[in-house]
């Protein structure tokens, strides 16, 4: 999606509501929102059609994410209402609730590793 696709979706009225340090904050953020969006989506296509093998757990731990990331783009783009602000603030906890195991692994060998440096 081009950036002139994506300012087509801001209402004028609030474009012109906006302090210009916001609009140059914005208009910065665009492209890597666009290039975000264009990488999940190949991601997406390069993940195995087949998912038979994956578990009920996997699969709604994708579909989770799926739409956490749609929020967040949404969230950028054109903003979102109360509903869907306070459904991407409950996908993103128990996104970090279900990756807790594997960072806090990660987070106590740093920390092992740093002590052994001392």
């Amino acid at each position: 999606m081009k950036d002139s696709e994506l300012l087509e979706r801001i209402p004028a009225q609030d474009w012109e509501a906006t302090p210009s340090s916001v609009r140059s904050l914005l208009l910065s953020l665009l492209p890597l929102a666009a290039e975000a969006s264009e990488l999940r989506a190949r991601l997406r296509a390069l993940e195995p059609q087949d998912t038979t093998e994956l578990s009920a757990e996997e699969t709604e731990h994708r579909r989770r994410l799926e739409r956490y990331h749609a929020l967040v783009d949404r969230l950028f783009l054109s903003g979102l209402n109360a509903e869907e602000q306070g459904e991407m603030e409950r996908l993103g906890a128990e996104i970090d609730a279900q990756n807790a195991p594997f960072y806090l692994s990660a987070l106590h060998r740093m920390e092992a590793a740093q002590s052994q440096r001392r």
